[in-house]
């Protein structure tokens, strides 16, 4: 009878412990270091664009906008020889952890206009995720 009664209480604490956590928005922010109130809008080739981090995401992915680095293709599959299967790719600039991240530089080597854009993810143990863009406009210039 004991052993039964232990049964049902472990059994109960073990089912009732499986709750479905909720997830939170992201809540970050970015912005570009390049002076645009000055009027000066772009930097140059080769120069470090930095970008201000502000917030808290579990995941941050940063798309360049460069050729091959845009975030609207990051689905696309290339297979136009027919042998080769490519996707424009993201770096990941954090993962999960208690670290918040402040700033993230970025070099880009031809003059140019770009769409720089920071995907943050906050998601669970149970696939549940919840994902903000932030796209920011980026001239690059000689």
């Amino acid at each position: 009878m004991k052993y039964t009664t232990y049964l049902i209480i472990i059994g109960a604490f073990l089912l009732g412990s499986c709750q479905k956590e909720e997830v939170n928005t992201p809540k970050f922010d970015v912005a570009s270091e390049i002076p645009f109130w000055s009027g000066n809008h772009s930097a140059k080739v080769n120069a470090e664009v930095k970008f201000l981090i502000d917030g808290k995401a579990d995941f941050i992915t940063f798309y360049s906008g460069e050729l091959g680095k845009e975030y609207q293709y990051r689905d696309r599959i290339n297979s136009s020889t027919g042998a080769t299967i490519a996707r424009d790719k993201g770096v990941a600039i954090k993962g999960y952890s208690e670290n918040t991240l402040k700033t993230y530089s970025a070099y880009y080597p031809i003059a140019g206009t770009y769409t720089a854009t920071f995907v943050g993810i906050n998601h669970t143990t149970y696939g549940k995720e919840e994902v903000v863009v932030i796209n920011i406009p980026i001239v690059i210039t000689l």
